[in-house]
């Protein structure tokens, strides 16, 4: 079995080493190396160098994770996840072959994330959660006397 990720990731890697996975070369096109006659030109081929350079750094990132994954299949603990120990499984190893973690641990880190996010950013809910009396507006017995009421009256 590690043969055959050893194999996978390695043709991946071939494909990133060797331009395949480039999707630059038809905005390289596009534009043509043509000088901006105008704002619009300007703004297009500063979208298409930010673009080309973010697909740059990606395929970068990708090259990096693959390198890491053949590592880890030469030292024996791929497929083992690095958060809690257990086995990735074959299925998201099949997916994600580059990926570190099991999927419990992903959301778990992914929860993580979005919870730090919430806190940092400030986040509140656009409504209020109280009303002046302290009653949550939410709730059942407050929401269906308030719908009686618009039912009835």
């Amino acid at each position: 079995m590690l043969n055959y990720f050893s194999e996978a990731l390695r043709d991946r890697l071939q494909d990133y080493l060797s331009g395949n996975h480039r999707s630059d070369s038809k905005w390289a096109e596009c534009v043509g190396g043509r000088d901006p006659m105008d704002e619009a030109d300007l703004a297009s081929a500063r979208y298409q160098e930010d673009f080309t350079l973010h697909m740059q750094q990606r395929n970068h990132q990708f090259i990096y994770e693959i390198k890491q994954a053949l590592q880890r299949i030469e030292r024996g603990d791929y497929g083992v996840c690095e958060e809690c120990g257990d086995d990735i499984g074959v299925e998201r190893l099949k997916a994600q072959p580059m990926t570190r973690v099991c999927v419990h641990c992903k959301k778990e880190l992914e929860n993580a994330e979005r919870r730090k996010l919430g806190k940092t950013r400030g986040w509140k809910p656009p409504w209020p959660l109280e009303t002046r009396g302290g009653a949550n507006p939410f709730s059942s017995r407050i929401a269906l006397s308030k719908l009686q009421e618009l039912t009835n009256g």
